[in-house]
C-alpha cells in the first residue's frame, strides 16, 4: 500500500498516512504535470533503468515520455554508449563489471583493500605495494574483455544464445548470430 508524507522527515512511520493506488497515482500525475507547467516538459525526466523491467514496463514510459515531450533523455548511459559504439550489451556488461571489480582494490575507493589491511593489521599503504602485481593481472583482464569480445561472449552464445542477438535459424537446426 502507498504511503503519502503528512508529517516531517525524521519522524519514521508517524510522518505517513496510507492512500490507495488510485490516489498515489493522482499524486504523481498532477506533480509531473505542474512540473512540465512550471519549467516546460524538459525539466521532467522520467528515469529508467531497465535491469529487471520488462518490455512493456521499460517501452510504456518511453512512449509516456514521447507523448508528453518530457526529457529528450532516451536511454540509460550504458545503454547509450553500445548503441554509438554498436557495442554489443552484454559484452559492454562484462567490461562495466571487470572495470568495478578493479575499482574495489584500487584507491581513492579500494574498499575491499581498506577493508583486508584493516582485518589483518596490515597498514593501507603496505597492502597497496603489495597489491600491484594484481593490478597488472587486472588491466590484462579489462584489455582482453575489451579488445576480444568474441572470447567473451563465446560462452553467452553457447548458452543463452538470445541474449547477446542470436536468433533461431528458420531452417532449424540452431541460432544465427551477429559476428
Amino acid at each position: 500500500m502507498p504511503l503519502r508524507r503528512v508529517g516531517d522527515k525524521g519522524v519514521g512511520r508517524a510522518a505517513f498516512e496510507p492512500i490507495s493506488w488510485d490516489d498515489a497515482l493522482d499524486l504523481v500525475a498532477e506533480g509531473l504535470t505542474r512540473a512540465a507547467q512550471l519549467h516546460g516538459s524538459e525539466a521532467v525526466w522520467p528515469h529508467y533503468y531497465s535491469g529487471t523491467m520488462g518490455l512493456v514496463q521499460r517501452d510504456g514510459l518511453q512512449r509516456l515520455r514521447h507523448a508528453m515531450r518530457y526529457s529528450r533523455q532516451h536511454s540509460t548511459i550504458c545503454n547509450a554508449l553500445t548503441d554509438a559504439g554498436n557495442i554489443n550489451p552484454v559484452h559492454m556488461g562484462v567490461v562495466l563489471i571487470t572495470t568495478l571489480a578493479f575499482g574495489l582494490i584500487t584507491p581513492p575507493y579500494g574498499l575491499v583493500l581498506l577493508m583486508a589491511s584493516k582485518f589483518v593489521g596490515v597498514r593501507f599503504s603496505h597492502a597497496l605495494r603489495a597489491a600491484c602485481p594484481i593490478y597488472v593481472v587486472f588491466f590484462a583482464t579489462i584489455a582482453f574483455t575489451i579488445y576480444f569480445p568474441s572470447v567473451v561472449l563465446w560462452l553467452p552464445k553457447h548458452v543463452l544464445p538470445a541474449s547477446v542477438g542470436c536468433f533461431p535459424n528458420p531452417d532449424g537446426g540452431g541460432y544465427i548470430c551477429p559476428p
